[in-house]
C-alpha cells in the first residue's frame, strides 16, 4: 500500500494577488500557501506527481465564524505548491476542508463523493478526494485525507465502456457526512450502492494491466464487485473473493478480484439437431478476457481411456480455437458423448474445463419419406444413378457405393451416420460410378431429409457385367432402422 499522508497549509496575511474588475481602494485579501509533498496524495504507481489545476478551492472557517470562506487559485498552477487568496476568518482555532462547496453543520461536514467518473487517470481520481485538517495555528494547518482509495487491475484485449464498483452492504458514493469532532463518518439516504467509471478511452492490453481508482469511505467491504462493459456491450462481472479495508489516506489494491463467469459458455442448439444423431454445438467465448481455448468431443470411452481427465484429452485432441463457433458433428445415435472446452485468458493462464456429458437419442426416421435410387447402364465397369425426392426433402447425402459383400456386414446406423456427414441442399440427382470391377455384387445408396426427420436409406443392388452373364437391377430396397 501507498501512503497518503498530508497537505501543509500556511495562512499568511498577504496582500491581494489581484484586484476585482470594477472595485476601487484597496482590497485586502489573505493567502494561504498550499504545499504538496512528494508523500502526499501525489503518486499512484507511475503516475506522477499531482499539481494543482484551474479553478482549484480550499474552504476554510473558524471556531468564531462557521460560515466557510472560499480561497480561490492564485497563482502555482501546474506545480505542487501554490497560493489561494481570499479572506481570513476571525477566530482561534481554523479548519480547513477540500472540496470547497462541501456544506458544514456544526461539527459535521457534508459533501459528495463521486458516483460517475468521468475520467481514468489516477490523479484525476485524487483530485476528488475530500480533505481536512484543524490548527490553533493559522499559519500551519495540517490537511489529512478522510477516504481511502481502492485500486482495481485488468488485463483482457479490446475497448471498454465503462467499469462499476458495486456493494450491496453498504453504500460507498454519494451523500457523505464527516463529523470532524468525533473523526467519524457517515453515508446519507441518498447515498448510492455504485459508482460508475467512464472507461471508454481505455483499450485493454492482455500483457500490461489498466489500473483503475475508486474513492471509498473508510471501512470493511466483504461484497465489492466490479462488472466491466467492454465496447459492444458484453459484461463480465468481477467479485474480489474476500474482504478488504480501506483505510484513510492508503491505496489498497484488490487483488483477488476474478471474473464470476465461464470465460467459456458451452451448449447444443437444440433447435438444429436433427434426428438424433446430427448435432449442432455452440461455444460462446468471452471476447475479452479470453484468447483462445480447446474443444472436442470424445465418446464415454475414449474420454474414459484418459481416465476422465478433460485438460488431457484436449491437450492430445483437442481443435484450438480463437473466436466462438457453432460446431456441426455427426454422432452415433443412443451414444454418451463427452463435449469438453477449456479456456486461455488473457493473462496466459488455463481455466478449468468446461465438461458436458450427454447421450444422442434413437434415429428418428419419417417411414413416409419415399427417397428411392435407381441404377441403369450398367456395364462390367461403369454404373448410372438417378435418386428420386419425395416433396418436402430438400437434402439430400452424396450417393454411395460399396461392394455388397462390405455393405451387408456395416451397421446401418453407421451408414445413416456416414451418409447424414455429407449432406447438402440442392445436391444433383443423377451421376454414375467409374471404374468398378466386372462381376461383382455393388450396392449404390443414398438417404434424405426435410430439416427435422430423415429418411430411411434408399438402396439399390445391381452387379456389374463379367463373369455373369448380362446384368440386374434389383428392386428397390429400404433398411429399416426404427
Amino acid at each position: 500500500m501507498k501512503k497518503i499522508l498530508y497537505i501543509m497549509l500556511c495562512l499568511l496575511p498577504l496582500v491581494s494577488c489581484s484586484k476585482k474588475e470594477g472595485v476601487t481602494g484597496d482590497v485586502r485579501q489573505d493567502v494561504i500557501f498550499v504545499t504538496i509533498s512528494d508523500q502526499t496524495k501525489t503518486q499512484l504507481g507511475t503516475s506522477g506527481k499531482l499539481s494543482w489545476t484551474a479553478g482549484d478551492m480550499v474552504a476554510v472557517f473558524s471556531d468564531k465564524v462557521r460560515k466557510p470562506e472560499i480561497f480561490s487559485l492564485c497563482s502555482g498552477e501546474g506545480f505542487s505548491v501554490a497560493s489561494f487568496s481570499g479572506t481570513k476568518p476571525e477566530g482561534s482555532i481554523f479548519f480547513a476542508f477540500y472540496p470547497s462547496d462541501a456544506r458544514c453543520d456544526g461539527v459535521t461536514i457534508r459533501t459528495e463523493l463521486p458516483v460517475e467518473i468521468h475520467h481514468s487517470a489516477p490523479v484525476e481520481v485524487l483530485g476528488d478526494m475530500p480533505m481536512f485538517g484543524v490548527s490553533s495555528d493559522v499559519s500551519d494547518i495540517k490537511v489529512r485525507n478522510i477516504c481511502g482509495v481502492l485500486q482495481f487491475n485488468l488485463t483482457g484485449n479490446g475497448k471498454l465502456k465503462s467499469v462499476v464498483l458495486s456493494s450491496q452492504q453498504n453504500a460507498i458514493a454519494g451523500d457523505f457526512l464527516y463529523s470532524f469532532e468525533d473523526d467519524i463518518y457517515a453515508m446519507g439516504r441518498t447515498a448510492s450502492h455504485t459508482i460508475t467509471l467512464d472507461a471508454s478511452s481505455t483499450v485493454l492490453s492482455p500483457f500490461r494491466p489498466a489500473p483503475f481508482y475508486f474513492i471509498l469511505p473508510p471501512g470493511e467491504y466483504e461484497d465489492l464487485k466490479f462488472t466491466v462493459t467492454d465496447a459492444d456491450g458484453i459484461s463480465t462481472v468481477f467479485s474480489t473473493g474476500e474482504s478488504i479495508v480501506i483505510s484513510s489516506g492508503q491505496i489498497t489494491e484488490a487483488k483477488s478480484a476474478a471474473p464470476e463467469v465461464d470465460l467459456l459458455s458451452v451448449k447444443f442448439v437444440s433447435e438444429k439437431n436433427l434426428s438424433g444423431c446430427f448435432w449442432y454445438t455452440e461455444v460462446t467465448k468471452n471476447p475479452s478476457f479470453c484468447v483462445s481455448y480447446l474443444f472436442g468431443v470424445a465418446t464415454k470411452e475414449d474420454f474414459e481411456s484418459y481416465d476422465s481427465d478433460a485438460a488431457a484429452w484436449l491437450e492430445d485432441n483437442g481443435r484450438l480455437c480463437t473466436a466462438s463457433i457453432v460446431d456441426m458433428q455427426v454422432l452415433m445415435p443412443e451414444t454418451e458423448y463427452v463435449a469438453m472446452a477449456r479456456a486461455t485468458s488473457v493473462s496466459g493462464s488455463q481455466e478449468k474445463p468446461v465438461v458436458m456429458p450427454f447421450t444422442t437419442p434413437a434415429l428418428k426416421c419419417d417411414e413416409s419419406m419415399a427417397v428411392s435410387v435407381t441404377t441403369s447402364d450398367i456395364t462390367g465397369k461403369s454404373v448410372a444413378y438417378e435418386v428420386v425426392l419425395p416433396s418436402g426433402v430438400e437434402y439430400l447425402s452424396e450417393v454411395s457405393i460399396l461392394p455388397a459383400a462390405e455393405f451387408d456386414m456395416a451397421s446401418p446406423e453407421k451408414l445413416i451416420v456416414e451418409a447424414l456427414a455429407t449432406r447438402q441442399k440442392g445436391r444433383s440427382l443423377t451421376g454414375s460410378f467409374d471404374g468398378l470391377l466386372p462381376g461383382i455384387d455393388y450396392v449404390v445408396y443414398c438417404i434424405g431429409d426435410d430439416g427435422v426427420s430423415i429418411s430411411k436409406l434408399a438402396v439399390s443392388r445391381f452387379t456389374t457385367v463379367g463373369n455373369k452373364i448380362g446384368g440386374e437391377t434389383e428392386d428397390i430396397e429400404e433398411i429399416d432402422v426404427k
